[in-house]
């Protein structure tokens, strides 16, 4: 099992942020423009709710993948678990806080990802040698663009 962590800062309201991850429509605007995404079925956001995604990378290889959100905590935290699709196991937990430094206030999003491929040592030969790079460098961009537009949207 990998586990691997990211952490954003923000400068706008801890609940900007959190609200910003609960429209599931804000995940194409965040993924990394050669991968294509699309919305398959979208419950109403909550506990439990489930989301159908289609993923598209490389123009050829596509999964579906159908998440549930296991755990929504009003401006503290979202988890969404794999229900099917290409992984042996996903948990993506995002914890938010409200920090202050130097007199000055900013959010925080803690990312914690805890993911396994299929395919036994062969899916841990591909994640040591591709798949753990392209998950930080996609995360790295959705954090990007994530900052960019709430920051621009003060």
């Amino acid at each position: 099992m990998t586990q691997l962590e990211f952490v954003t800062k923000f400068d706008c309201p801890v609940h900007e942020v959190f609200q910003f991850h609960t429209d599931v429509q804000n995940l194409g605007r965040i993924t990394p423009s050669n991968i294509n995404v699309v919305l398959l079925h979208a419950d109403p956001f909550a506990q439990s709710a489930e989301i159908i995604l289609k993923i598209t990378q490389f123009n050829f290889l596509s999964v579906v993948w159908h998440l549930r959100f296991a755990t929504v905590i009003e401006n503290q935290q979202i988890t969404d678990e794999q229900v099917t699709g290409p992984l042996k196991y996903w948990q993506h937990n995002r914890y938010f806080s409200q920090q202050q430094d130097h007199q000055l206030g900013y959010s925080e999003m803690r990312e914690v990802l805890k993911y396994e491929l299929p395919l036994g040592v062969l899916g841990r030969i591909a994640n040591a040698l591709v798949v753990k790079r392209m998950i930080k460098k996609m995360f790295k961009h959705r954090q990007e663009i994530t900052r960019e537009i709430l920051q621009h949207s003060i």
